[in-house]
């Protein structure tokens, strides 16, 4: 099973921060993508509904695998 470690620790622990900071990040990953080119994320499963949003916003295919109770691993593929 894989760990995973914090890059930066955020000064708040509010999830709604966290959540907003994981959806920014996959919508400007999703919206700067070419045509066939695609971005794997580890989603918050919290966040699924979001990430199909910015799928449909940004004209993306999106699938997504359960790694956990919480976490999925989610693709953006630009159509």
């Amino acid at each position: 099973m894989s760990t995973w470690n914090l890059v930066l620790e955020f000064d708040t622990d509010d999830a709604e921060f966290c959540r907003g900071v994981q959806v920014g990040a996959m919508y400007v990953g999703a919206r700067d993508l070419e045509s066939g080119e695609y971005l794997v994320y580890s989603v918050s499963a919290g966040n699924v509904e979001m990430t199909m949003r910015i799928a449909a916003a940004t004209d993306c295919d999106f699938s997504a695998e359960t790694l956990d109770d919480e976490w999925l691993s989610v693709t953006l593929t630009k159509r």
